[in-house]
């Protein structure tokens, strides 16, 4: 009985402690500055059970009442949505605060099972001179003599399309097809990957993609909990131990291209690029930052993991709105034809397609 007794008096006091924080987190900010206006949400769970299944509709509805500027209580955390391109572009590109991450259990999770991965990072100098070199083996690649990285892309583009013919103007979820043509241009251009096979190397990729994004998703939600740290242990042993397989394959890739790039007339694809911008990074440069050339050369691992997601989310969002806009379509067609006529486009005509590249 003392037991249950001790039991409802903590709960008790997590719920008294818990709504203070909600109603005096409501009442401004440790600056005393103006809030954003936004919605009234319920204890403890803020807005977050009126956002539904979509909730950048349900953003764009509020932001017809409240302004392209609004604020939302979701779980314990205020959050602020910015929604206009006007007014996310001035966000980043004015103010530094907006150039980082969260700081969320998610991404603090990730950041120490992956404790070499720069893209997770903020803006500090080691980041800064990361992102440099990830450029700049970017742009020696693309330039570089052996890059066959319109050919890698005309390639992937004719298989794509005769997936997508193959469906006899049927519906169906082109989902898979986009994933396998983004994971062969990612995987070749990279580490001159073979897919050849493709059930070898992109299924387990495919779940981790999977995996990444519903720890993230979950994560993200179960953060603003009062809870939610806690719940989120149970999901940290499979999401670290899924990224293994995709952890060793990259690592045994880099391995291979240590033995063979000595300058830039070697570079056949970004991870030779990478290894050899390691090699010209200053030591007393890389001593100074605390930056060895193992961890430079995990650049390769980040643009392999963030250019599958971002590259393929990307990838389907043009097909939907093409798809929902076949004015738009129609435009963008026209110019293709006028520019390139029956050969296949390459990088030299981004100049000449404005509309396109707009």
């Amino acid at each position: 009985m003392v037991a249950w007794t001790i039991v409802q008096l903590l709960v008790l006091v997590w719920a008294i402690r818990t709504l203070w924080k909600y109603f005096t987190a409501n009442g401004g900010n440790k600056l005393g500055l103006p809030e954003p206006p936004g919605p009234y949400g319920l204890p403890v769970v803020g807005y977050m059970p009126f956002l539904g299944s979509k909730p950048h509709l349900v953003f764009a509805k509020l932001s017809q009442k409240y302004g392209d500027i609004f604020q939302v209580q979701l779980g314990t955390q205020k959050v602020v949505v910015l929604n206009s391109l006007d007014v996310i572009k001035e966000a980043y590109i004015k103010d530094a605060s907006f150039a980082g991450r969260p700081n969320s259990a998610p991404f603090q999770i990730f950041l120490k099972s992956s404790s070499s991965s720069f893209s997770f990072r903020t803006g500090n100098a080691q980041w800064k001179l990361l992102r440099k070199i990830a450029i700049k083996a970017l742009g020696m690649f693309a330039s570089s003599r052996n890059s066959r990285l319109e050919a890698v892309v005309g390639e992937a583009n004719e298989e794509l399309h005769a997936e997508l013919e193959a469906s006899n103007g049927e519906y169906f979820d082109p989902q898979q097809n986009i994933f396998s043509c983004t994971a062969g241009i990612i995987g070749t251009i990279l580490f001159g990957l073979d897919f050849s096979n493709k059930d070898t190397l992109l299924k387990p990729i495919l779940s981790v993609s999977q995996k990444f994004s519903d720890f993230f998703a979950a994560g993200s939600i179960l953060d603003s909990l009062p809870l939610g740290p806690l719940i989120m242990r149970h999901k940290v042993k499979d999401f670290v131990k899924s990224l293994k397989p995709v952890d060793v394959l990259v690592d045994r890739h880099i391995a291979e291209h240590l033995v063979h790039c000595e300058e830039e007339d070697d570079v056949r694809d970004v991870a030779d690029a990478v290894v050899l911008a390691a090699k010209q990074t200053p030591s007393d440069l890389k001593q100074q930052l605390g930056l060895t050339d193992d961890r430079i050369r995990c650049i390769t691992r980040d643009l392999f993991g963030a250019g599958f997601a971002t590259v393929m989310e990307s990838f389907r969002w043009a097909i939907n709105l093409l798809a929902a806009f076949p004015d738009v379509q129609e435009r963008a067609r026209r110019e293709l034809a006028e520019v390139c006529g029956d050969r296949p486009l390459c990088l030299a005509d981004r100049s000449d397609i404005h509309y396109n590249e707009a």
